[in-house]
């Protein structure tokens, strides 16, 4: 027997070195700040290994980070990438030893950039008047847009200094287009051009003599001057305009400030209020501010149903709706304008059974549980997907926008809790997972395919979708690219090892599209026996 069969009879089979894999997928769209990846790291001589390491990622021959590794996937970001094509390598040295290559390469595309302009494209302007616009690119980086006037001698146009303002002149009658272009560069598309016709004319007068019957109005006239002298008396007709303050956030239309309970009461929440400020705008290079009670009255009106307005009085408590001001003129002013509208509010309230979650979305605000009526609410993300598991995260005090949530009840009953918008932006650097997919509006999952897998929640765990699912705004849903090992439920997973959710075997693809469902994605115990619409087979349905 030679020595290296008796070692084999004595030890039982020689060990076996291991193999790694590494993939790494770069975000493919040109971003200013940073470049995102995702790397993905197998063991192909033993799968259950645990992996622990470090592993160092070139682009373009140029060593951009050194990243530790524990787990077979992470994400994380280096310093930005021009567009373009780029390649990588990448070596991953375990804990226990030895060194591992794999290189590849990959594309970033250009980003697209818009040219933002928030007003009408048809401006008229009288001889002799001028206007500002506020035109930029964005993103900002993206650099300098040009313009131009097809006719500078009805209309100029030209850049303010230190600023995104465009000030435009009426020169004389007839039209003139102004354009606005961005041609591109390295890292950016060229942007759509934005054109705005202008139209000048000379303005008439306006004028109504107490001379004339009631109401009527004179745009020319002419009469002989008797040889003493004469008082003529005349109103001259003025143009109101009401603004408010920038400062309390955006609504639909208008603003928005965010309200609490307070006993029986509403109060601000950090004592904000709404500046209103009411002025003749006839000269607009010299606007006059207008006094209350001389020049005009002032009214809080409230939204009802159907596009409705209620006056409300001094004696009227702060509550929850949408909300505008109502100028009346006084005086030397005749006539009612309005604000623009602003809501009021508390949060988003979502409503969780006892131990149970439900996904949220929001594209815009970050958010914070309610400390005062949520202290049993938990937020958590999903990191990544590994088999039949998805990963959530730490529990979120604040989660940054655009972040889809799991929203978990940790009590004891089914609870309403209120999700409220934060101040500013977390300083919390967080991993999602890219098939974690929130929606802002109602949606329909689309049934799973030959390339990907859908997942459905229903309150414990991810169900695959067989058929396509509609679900509410706010909501979120798993996306995973097909494999082989792609399991029908997915249950989630806390990094305290602790696995949530019910039996697979108890809930299947089926039952999800057999079961009733409101708007939320809540689920019902069977028909429903409220009228409204419901969610069933994946599609809506209207209860009578």
């Amino acid at each position: 027997m030679t020595l290296a069969l008796l070692l084999t009879a004595a030890t039982g089979a020689w060990a076996q070195d291991p193999d790694y894999t590494i993939r790494v997928d770069f975000y493919d769209n040109y971003i200013p700040d940073e470049a995102r990846f995702m790397c993905e790291i197998r063991n192909m001589t033993d799968p259950e290994a645990e992996i622990k390491g470090t592993l160092y990622l070139s682009v373009d021959g140029d060593l951009k980070g050194t990243f530790p590794v524990n787990g077979d996937m992470f994400m994380d970001r280096i310093d930005p990438l021009d567009a373009g094509n780029h390649t990588w390598s990448a070596e991953f040295t375990p804990e226990g030893g030895g060194s591992f290559k794999r290189d590849g390469h990959f594309t970033i595309n250009k980003a697209t950039p818009t040219i933002y302009y928030d007003g009408s494209t048809s401006i008229n302007m009288g001889v002799g008047e001028s206007t500002e616009l506020d035109v930029h690119i964005l993103p900002g980086e993206a650099g300098v847009i040009s313009y131009s006037s097809s006719d500078a001698s009805v209309a100029s146009i030209t850049k303010k200094e230190n600023s995104n303002n465009y000030i435009i002149e009426a020169k004389a009658e007839g039209t003139a287009t102004m354009t606005f272009s961005y041609a591109g560069s390295n890292n950016y598309e060229a942007a759509k051009d934005v054109k705005i016709t202008v139209t000048v004319s000379t303005p008439p007068i306006k004028v109504t003599t107490d001379a004339a019957e009631e109401g009527a109005t004179f745009t020319e006239a002419s009469f002989l001057m008797p040889t003493d002298d004469v008082t003529v008396n005349y109103e001259l007709v003025r143009d109101m305009s009401v603004k408010m303050s920038a400062e309390v956030g955006d609504g639909s239309d208008g603003y928005r400030i965010r309200i609490k309970k307070d006993g029986d009461d509403y109060v601000p929440v950090n004592d904000k209020e709404i500046l209103v400020s009411v002025s003749d705008d006839l000269d607009e290079q010299h606007p006059i501010d207008l006094t209350v009670n001389t020049d005009f009255t002032l009214l809080v009106q409230k939204k009802g149903e159907g596009d409705t307005w209620t006056d409300l009085g001094n004696e009227d408590k702060l509550s929850v709706g949408t909300f505008r001001y109502k100028v009346t003129g006084a005086g030397n002013y005749d006539g009612t304008i309005y604000s623009n509208e602003f809501q009021l509010f508390q949060g988003y309230e979502v409503v969780i059974p006892a131990g149970e979650y439900v996904t949220y979305y929001m594209e815009d605000e970050p958010l914070y549980a309610d400390p005062e009526t949520s202290t049993d609410a938990e937020l958590y993300t999903i990191t990544s997907v590994s088999g039949d598991k998805a990963i959530l995260s730490n529990a979120i005090e604040t989660a940054p926008s655009g972040t889809p949530l799991l929203v978990y009840n940790k009590g004891t009953e089914e609870k309403t809790f209120l999700l409220i918008p934060a101040n500013a932006e977390p300083n919390l650097a967080l991993d999602v997972y890219d098939g974690f997919i929130g929606t802002m509006q109602p949606t329909v999952i689309p049934a799973s395919n030959a390339t990907t897998d859908n997942y459905a929640f229903n309150g414990k765990q991810f169900v695959w979708v067989m058929n396509e699912i509609a679900i509410g705004a706010n909501k979120a849903y798993l996306s995973i690219p097909k494999t082989n090992g792609n399991p029908k439920n997915i249950r989630l997973h806390r990094g305290n090892g602790e696995t949530t959710g019910i039996d697979a075997s108890l809930v299947n693809s089926e039952e999800v599209n057999s079961v009733w469902y409101d708007l939320n994605g809540r689920r019902l115990q069977g028909k429903p026996s409220l009228k409204g619409v419901y969610i069933k087979n994946g599609k809506k349905v209207v209860v009578h």
